[in-house]
């Protein structure tokens, strides 16, 4: 049989069969946890500033966590869309600042206009790339995981010929996150007249 390191197979094979799952779970636990300890943190120092003793009032302390608890949830989600828009804004503004380039070059009216132009493009590439990226980030997420996944599994394997596997585990697994994830949040389809009118 051949030699393999079962870690890099469990973990490349959780990745390629989860890897969005496992991103936005553990995003979502990550904020809980954050948010749950700055909120039990903050009702104490709020009670010792208010010269109560927590021993006294015992609810003050967990329901700092509970409420911190459902507020890193709603923050990290924000830091989330936040970190994918900067980073499409970025690859947006490289893009069109390219494109400035290449039209002031190739067409007339870019070059009559060159510096309008090139405030013009960067701005319309940063808000199409940011939002892009905003929207494809579950798409993002899952080819990373994928590749990621795939190259754990070819490094399992102690083999120069387990790199020929590597392009079809990647597609396969990303093929199969879409799929899961289409499954998971499908599309809403829009509404019919007869749906909206409603049975007869």
């Amino acid at each position: 049989m051949p030699e393999f390191s079962w870690p890099y197979l469990l973990a490349g094979a959780a990745l390629c069969l989860g890897g969005w799952t496992i991103y936005w779970v553990g995003l979502h636990m990550t904020g809980a946890l954050i948010g749950a300890c700055a909120g039990a943190g903050a009702a104490w120092a709020g009670c010792a500033l208010a010269g109560l003793d927590p021993a006294d009032t015992p609810w003050i302390v967990p329901v700092g966590g509970l409420v911190g608890f459902v507020v890193g949830i709603f923050l990290i989600r924000g830091l989330h869309r936040l970190f994918f828009f900067l980073a499409g804004a970025l690859m947006g503004m490289a893009a069109a600042l390219a494109g400035h380039g290449w039209a002031v070059s190739h067409a007339d009216w870019a070059a009559r206009d060159a510096a309008l132009w090139r405030v013009v493009f960067p701005v319309l590439g940063c808000a199409v790339g940011g939002m892009a990226m905003v929207y494809g980030s579950r798409w993002v997420v899952a080819l990373v995981a994928s590749a990621a996944g795939s190259v754990m599994i070819v490094l399992a394997f102690d083999d120069p010929l387990a790199l020929i596997a590597l392009p079809p585990l990647v597609l396969g697994s990303f093929f199969l996150q879409i799929g899961l994830l289409r499954r998971v949040t499908p599309a809403r389809r829009p509404k019919r007249k007869g749906d909206e009118a409603g049975p007869h």
